[in-house]
């Protein structure tokens, strides 16, 4: 692993701190929530025979320097700029969890991406249920505020890890070992990934506006919201993957990313 990271500075002036794997087409990683560049080194090293592979702190994580300014989901898209100044054109970008909002977001932007891959983006369906969604989205976010405004990291991370699906006893488990206390050390950029979904649900419009070829990885069976999303792209690909992509490991997706940036 490379020890010592490399900085792109941002347009309103923040560090962002970035590491290169291997040689090849260039394909930029955006990470998802709780995670720094460490969460994603498995899945560098496993492009880097085919890739050169940037993987990086999102702005107010790990080796990134302190926000030069207040947090918008725009100068996320500014740090993502940043970067890509720092890599050998044409460059794919990977995008998981709420780090596909972000890339979503970039792309829509026009940022010059050559390819775009969404690996299990985090939006709710437009069914009948809509508002609903819309609201309990915003209460998560609303409650998230509070309790890190009580400074209460731990139970921060413990409230949006209960949403997987996680029993009492796991998430004890889980808080009490040091993924845990690494979580915790990120808990204040929860409320940014929150922001980057808009109202939690799937952001057709912006969807409209992205002009790259992009590849949409998602739950197997039946995601509406990814099926919605990929449908309102307008030149999209759906992958089901054998299980939900927060369930696998970070570089079990790599064949598919491969795959996508060789066609």
């Amino acid at each position: 692993m490379h020890t010592s990271p490399e900085f792109a500075t941002s347009r309103d002036g923040s560090r962002i701190a970035f590491w290169r794997f291997g040689s090849g087409p260039a394909l930029l990683v955006i990470g998802g929530a709780l995670s720094d560049h460490a969460s994603y080194v498995p899945l560098a090293e496993a492009l880097s025979l085919t890739c050169t592979t940037i993987i990086w702190d999102r702005r107010e994580r790990g080796h990134s320097r302190p926000p030069a300014s207040p947090y918008a989901p725009e100068r996320e898209v500014e740090d993502v700029a940043a970067l890509l100044t720092m890599c050998d054109e044409p460059v794919t970008v990977y995008g998981h969890s709420s780090g596909a909002a972000l890339a979503l977001r970039a792309a829509a932007a026009g940022l010059p991406f050559a390819r775009l891959v969404l690996g299990d983006p985090p939006y709710s369906p437009h069914t009948p249920e809509a508002e609903t969604l819309r609201a309990e989205h915003a209460q998560q976010a609303d409650t998230l505020r509070a309790l890190l405004a009580d400074d209460d990291r731990a139970g921060a991370v413990r409230f949006f890890l209960s949403g997987f699906g996680l029993s009492s006893e796991e998430l004890d488990g889980l808080m009490a070992s040091p993924a845990g206390e690494g979580m915790s050390a990120l808990a204040t950029t929860l409320p940014h990934d929150y922001a980057l979904l808009g109202d939690g649900l799937v952001p057709l419009g912006m969807a409209e506006l992205v002009q790259v070829p992009t590849l949409v990885l998602a739950a197997e069976g039946d995601d509406l919201a990814a099926r919605q999303l990929c449908a309102a792209l307008p030149d999209a690909r759906l992958t089901g993957m054998v299980a939900p992509l927060h369930a696998l490991a970070v570089e079990d997706y790599a064949p598919e990313i491969l795959q996508f940036v060789r066609a």
